[in-house]
């Protein structure tokens, strides 16, 4: 759905500019102590369209300012989120 354009353009608005992406975790966990203390969930080939969804998001939100084999980073841009 579109919750997550919603939810871009409220954390731009509360004032984050960055998104950093640890690429090989997944936030599949329902809650926060599932997350802490279940084990990790890493991600595998049948992630991929996920992942990659995920990815195509940030970047119609953002601009694509780092990435290495384990982090994306990000930047919010008021452009792209109609807040400019």
């Amino acid at each position: 759905g579109k919750k997550w354009w919603y939810a871009a353009r409220g954390m731009y608005k509360a004032g984050v500019r960055y998104i950093v992406i640890e690429k090989h975790t997944l936030l599949r966990a329902k809650t926060l102590e599932e997350f802490s203390y279940g084990p990790t969930p890493v991600a595998t080939d049948a992630d991929q369209p996920f992942m990659s969804t995920y990815f195509y998001r940030n970047g119609r939100v953002g601009k694509l300012v780092h990435t290495d084999d384990t982090y994306a980073v990000y930047k919010l841009q008021a452009r792209k989120l109609g807040l400019a």
